[in-house]
């Protein structure tokens, strides 16, 4: 790696690129982290181009979710619509999806769900938006 660059390809100086960090989420620390681990998964592209910026939120997020793919989203939907825990039985029996579970625990790796302490029947796992 040359001087000055980081794992996501964003080289040069760290106080420039939380001034446009800044600037371009109106400092809200939600946008921020969203736009974080954008940069962190290549989201972006490569290196740091504010024309490529979400224009809010919801295109952040919805980035985020379109790199899981299309059976984690579906199992998401539905989990959605559980409550704020997840239980892991209830979905696999809504969903009929053995693979409910590894979904789960991909949205789980890429921090769209939080994992909770193990609890009898319930998934480790709640929404983080």
């Amino acid at each position: 790696m040359r001087a000055g660059s980081t794992a996501t390809g964003i080289g040069g100086d760290a106080a420039l690129l939380g001034e446009a960090l800044h600037r371009e989420t109106n400092g809200n620390p939600f946008f921020v982290g969203e736009i974080v681990h954008l940069l962190a998964e290549g989201g972006l592209g490569t290196g740091w181009d504010p024309r490529r910026m979400p224009q809010g939120l919801r295109e952040v997020i919805v980035r985020r979710l379109d790199r899981l793919g299309d059976g984690c989203r579906d199992v998401l939907h539905v989990a959605a619509l559980v409550g704020d825990t997840i239980s892991l039985q209830l979905l696999t029996e809504i969903l009929d999806d053995p693979a409910a579970a590894d979904h789960l625990a991909r949205a789980v790796r890429d921090r769209i769900i939080v994992a909770l302490e193990e609890r009898a029947g319930a998934l480790p796992a709640s929404r983080t938006h």
